[in-house]
Parts: C-alpha cells; structure tokens; sequence
C-alpha cells in the first residue's frame, strides 16, 4: 500500500480444514428431532417426515442418544433423551409410526422441550449435541409467536444448545427458521418437496460427525477502531468457512511487515475442549509508485456479498413492517454499490421482486435460501432457487451418509 496516507481496505479470511484422517471413528451424537404435527401437517407432509425419522433411526449406533418432542397445541415429549440400543430402536420406531396431525402450532413451546431435553441430560464432554425443527407453519400459540419474539426466544433460551431448522413449503416463514438456525448455530433447510427431507436429514447428520471445528468464532483487532466478531459455525473436514470485513489500515512510512491487524479464531475441538489461534494482518507500505491497489476478485465477491446480506437484513426488517417500497428501495440502492455482475444481476433480477407486496409471502423459502448463502450459513438441502449463490460444498461423509439416506439399505454397522 501507498505509504504516507491511510488505506480502507476489504478483508477476506479462509479458513480451510484438513481432509477426514483415515482412521478417524465417527464420533457419538446427540440429537432431539421437534416435529410439528399441527392440522396442516397432515397427509404427505408427516409422512415424509415420519419417514426420514425412522431413516435416523436406522443410522444410528449405540452410544448415540435420541429423543423425540411433538407439538401443535400442545406439546409433549414422545421419547425419552436415552442412549440407542436395539431395544430402544424398536420403541422409537413405534413411537414416530404413531405420530398423527392434531391442531394449533405451539413452535416456541416444541422449541423450548427439545432444548430442555439437551439441557438435562448428562452427556459425556464433547459429544454433539443437535435440536432439529421440523415445521411447515406459522407459531399462532405459546409463550412466542411473532418473528421477534421467537427469535428473542432462542437468543435467551437456546445458549449452548445447537438448533437447526427446516421448513416444509412458502406458507412457511422460512425467514424466520433461517434466522433461528442462524442464531442458534445449526443448518437451515427449505424442504420443497417430500424427497429433500431425506437429503437435509442425511446432510445434517453427515455434517455433525464430520466435524473438525465446532462453533467457530472469529474477531478481527484492528490497531485503530472496534474489534469485529463472527460466529461462523462448524468446520467440516475439507470444508471451508470465510470472514468479509472492511479494514480501516492507519498512516503510515515506509516499512515492510506492518501489523494493522489480529485476526483471532475460537472454536471447540472433537473433544469438546475450547482451542483458539491468531495471526496478525501484516501491511507493506512502500513509495506510491509501487503500490498495486489492483482488486482481488475472490476479495470482491465477498465484500459485494456482505453489502447485499446487509442489505436484506434491513429489507427484510422493512418487509416485516409492511414497508414494502422501503424494502425495494433499499435493495435498489445497494444495485449501484456491487462490483460483481453475477450479484447485481441476481439482486435486480431475483431478490428486488420478492419485496413486492403481492410476491413476499410466495417468495419466503428463495429469501431465506438467499440469506443463508450470503452469510455463508448451512443450508442442508439441495436447491435451485439461488443458482448465483455458491451452494456449500458437500464433504465426501455429507455425500455417503445422503447415498445411504436415500439408497433405501442400513447402514455398515459399527462406526
């Protein structure tokens, strides 16, 4: 950089993971499914579901713990969290065959039970732990029904407890689950269809036991201005997770290796046991006629998708309100601040329309597919609906664990 003057500059951090070790067990899970089984579940929808429940089942080994939490009105806890036997299989298949439809949508209510399960279980150090909702409405009973609410909700409640959420349909707020995984750190999957289900189950446990860094932190430390912090969620073996920030570098003379930075990492290792590294961001400031301000392009996509993701958190809020010309009005002015054409064209083409009133409840299942990717979130299912937004790459475990998902065989036995 050109010495004597000072630089805003964008900032792009990678972190990489290795591949899987060769000899690596496959380490026990904790997981508490909450279904929906309000009226409009009834039908194809819970039976998918029902289903893909007993697809789990089938995957899982002793030392792996379950339990099982229905709600619609009313919520109950149709299985114990207890480790897996075969014994215990038998039982847990009778109980999801005996899943029915009933009335209302409690969602805070089922959320709240799975997560009390997690909480009250004695589980071993650093076993995963995993609360996965499944619903296909809007919450119109409980303790919190409104999107505020709810996810107020889980920023309270949900502290140390993982939970992903997926969404059957457009009737749903698949905004809202997206924020709610997002704040509660799981995945997030817009089921379509009755197929994707299998894939984002098959997905979501292939991911937790292929793990390398749980819930990982990351803070950038500039030498001048308010430290930046990102919980950017599991690292997957041969995964790769990013951080996008802009970086105010001070003044400065000639000099080489000039610290402007620290970039500070947290995560939880397989263990459970709390790891951190840093690295500084080093600046050479060198005569002007020297500096190459030239535009790195991987640099530039990350800064265009951290504009537009702010740009749809202030819409979506807009939206909620009923605002619905606010919401176009603020994705509109973020068009002439893109760099990347695949972004613009995608954020004109596609994303503007939905803040159309008459197009934002049809469009909920795109929002959210398009949230989660530019915040580089998990999405656990496959879909079209954001082809400009890469798709999370699925791990070579991501990939067996979907083949044996949906293969109709059991699983190998052992780990």
């Amino acid at each position: 950089m050109a010495a004597g003057q000072g630089h805003d500059l964008d900032l792009l951090v990678q972190l990489r993971a290795p591949a899987l070790p060769a000899d690596r067990q496959r380490p026990p899970l904790c997981l508490v499914p909450v279904v929906d089984v309000s009226g409009s579940m009834n039908g194809a929808k819970l039976e998918s579901v029902r289903y893909a429940l007993e697809r789990l089942v089938e995957h899982l080994v002793p030392g792996d713990y379950l339990g099982l939490v229905a709600f619609d009105s009313e919520v109950r806890t149709v299985a114990p969290l207890t480790e897996v036997t075969a014994a215990r299989k038998r039982d847990l298949l009778r109980a999801i065959g005996e899943l029915r439809a009933g009335s209302c949508t409690n969602l805070a209510g089922g959320l709240l039970e799975g997560v009390s399960l997690v909480r009250a279980a004695r589980l071993a150090p650093g076993l995963r732990a995993r609360v996965i909702l499944l619903t296909d409405g809007l919450a119109n009973e409980g303790v919190a029904t409104t999107h505020h609410e709810l996810a107020a909700l889980i920023r309270e409640q949900a502290t140390g407890v993982t939970v992903s959420a997926f969404g059957y349909g457009d009737d749903c707020d698949q905004a809202l689950l997206g924020e709610l995984a997002d704040i509660a750190g799981g995945s997030y999957a817009y089921i379509a269809n009755k197929d994707v289900v299998l894939t984002a189950f098959a997905r979501e446990l292939g991911s937790l036991v292929s793990t390398c860094a749980a819930d990982v932190h990351l803070r950038l430390v500039p030498v001048a201005g308010a430290p930046i912090e990102e919980r950017l969620g599991d690292l997957l073996y041969e995964g790769e997770l990013s951080f996008a920030a802009a970086l105010a570098a001070p003044t400065h003379e000639r000099a080489t290796a000039v610290p402007v930075a620290t970039i500070e990492a947290r995560w939880q290792d397989s263990r459970g046991r709390a790891q951190h590294a840093s690295v500084p961001v080093l600046l050479d400031y060198v005569p002007a006629a020297d500096a190459d301000a030239t535009d790195d392009a991987d640099v530039c996509r990350a800064r265009d998708e951290r504009l537009l993701r702010t740009a749809q958190e202030q819409a979506e809020a807009a939206a909620r309100d009923g605002d619905f010309a606010r919401a176009r009005d603020i994705i509109g002015a973020i068009l002439a601040r893109l760099r990347d054409q695949t972004l613009i064209e995608f954020a004109r083409d596609t994303l503007l329309p939905c803040y159309e009133e008459r197009e934002y409840g049809a469009t909920s299942g795109m929002r959210a597919c398009a949230m989660a990717s530019l915040k580089k979130r998990r999405r656990v299912a496959s879909s079209e609906l954001v082809p400009a937004l890469a798709d999370d790459r699925v791990s070579r475990v991501e990939a067996d664990m979907v083949a044996s998902f949906t293969s109709g065989k059991k699983p190998r036995k052992g780990r």
